[in-house]
């Protein structure tokens, strides 16, 4: 079973890089800066979105809350791109 697993995810992983690697040679040569903008957009909306819905039970404004939050959520995706 686990060599199931284990076939199944490098297919998985194999299949995710080849499509990285067309991607990247059908936008050459920005296309590793158009994907790692939108990656970045992807990570900061689904952060803000998250801290908006939970800020409701914060003491401060919603917004507000939001923005203070960003601080640490940007480093927090820029870092995402690096792994």
């Amino acid at each position: 079973t686990w060599f199931v697993v284990f076939l199944f995810r490098f297919c998985e992983t194999t299949s995710r890089g080849t499509s990285l690697a067309l991607f990247q040679r059908a936008t050459h040569p920005f296309g590793v800066f158009i994907l790692m903008g939108v990656d970045l957009l992807a990570v900061l909306g689904l952060s803000v979105f998250f801290q908006y819905r939970v800020s409701k039970d914060a003491p401060a404004h919603r917004w507000s809350f939001v923005k203070h939050n960003l601080f640490y959520a940007l480093p927090s995706s820029l870092c995402c791109l690096m792994a």
